[in-house]
Formats: structure tokens, sequence, C-alpha cells
């Protein structure tokens, strides 16, 4: 029987360390110390990590593209990464994106974002064209960072959405 062979996905696009609160109520009282019982998580989001870890559990073979610094925050996304089955091609950066997220009993959310200046860095185009060889599609996102990377997707032969 032929096996088949996962799809190499090379996504490009953030990830955020990411702690949420689920509350009684939004907007939130006014209160100066309250307690949560199991009301606090702390994950990784953003659009690069949730489309990346969505192609592994679909049995893809994904890499991810994207920032974070040499802080707690960006080792908690390396983390989740290797986690993850999610190969990391992680480019330096000063801090590594933060969000809270505050979501309400109706479904209801205010996020909040700290992406610590990764929306005006650079990809260095050598590290694209390295974490791109093999790969069978791009998943460009649409942070900002990613749109000088459309070029070098399609003249490496390797079709970007």
């Amino acid at each position: 029987m032929p096996s088949c062979v996962p799809l190499r996905v090379l996504v490009a696009g953030n990830a955020n360390t990411e702690l949420q609160l689920h509350s009684p109520a939004l907007p939130l009282p006014d209160a100066e110390n309250t307690a949560h019982p199991h009301g606090l998580t702390l994950g990784v989001s953003g659009v690069g990590f949730n489309v990346a870890h969505a192609l592994a559990r679909l049995g893809a073979d994904p890499s991810l593209l994207t920032f974070a610094g040499n802080d707690p925050a960006g080792e908690v996304v390396r983390l989740a990464l290797a986690r993850a089955d999610i190969r990391a091609c992680v480019q330096d950066a000063p801090g590594t994106p933060l969000s809270l997220v505050l979501s309400g009993p109706d479904g209801g959310r205010q996020i909040h974002r700290d992406l610590k200046g990764t929306e005006n860095l650079s990809v260095d185009a050598d590290a694209f064209c390295a974490a791109l060889a093999g790969a069978d599609a791009a998943v460009l996102t649409n942070v900002g960072w990613t749109r000088p990377l459309l070029p070098l997707a399609r003249a490496a032969g390797v079709p970007p959405s």
C-alpha cells in the first residue's frame, strides 16, 4: 500500500504569548483585586501560529517563520512550537509579541496586543529562502512583514497563498 507524504507548508506570521481571562462579566467590574479560580490560561496564539497548528493537526508538516525575543514569552512560543510538531524558524526580535484576551460569558471578547515592534521588522531574505527549501506551499499571513516575501516564494517556485 503506498504511503502518503505529508504536505510541507511554510507559514509566515506572528506568534504571540497569550494570557486569557474568562471573566464573569465584560466590561470588568471596577475592583482592585479579584480572584478567578481556573479562569486564567497561558498559551500561544497569533495568526501564524494558529494556521501552522491547524495544519499540523490536519496531518501536514508545517514550519513557522515568526519573530520572538530572547525572553520568557519567547521560550513559551518555542516550547509550544516543539510540542505541536511545528518546525520553528524564529527570527530574533527585541521582545516576543504578547496578547491579553478578556472573554465574557456571552462570548464577547476584548483583545489587547503588544507586538513589541515586530510589525516594523523585516525577515532576513536568506533565512526565508532556507526555510522555504523543500516546501510544497507557503502561507503568508496578512501581517505587513510578509509582503516582501511574496516575490521570493514565487521565484522559488513555491505557490504562496
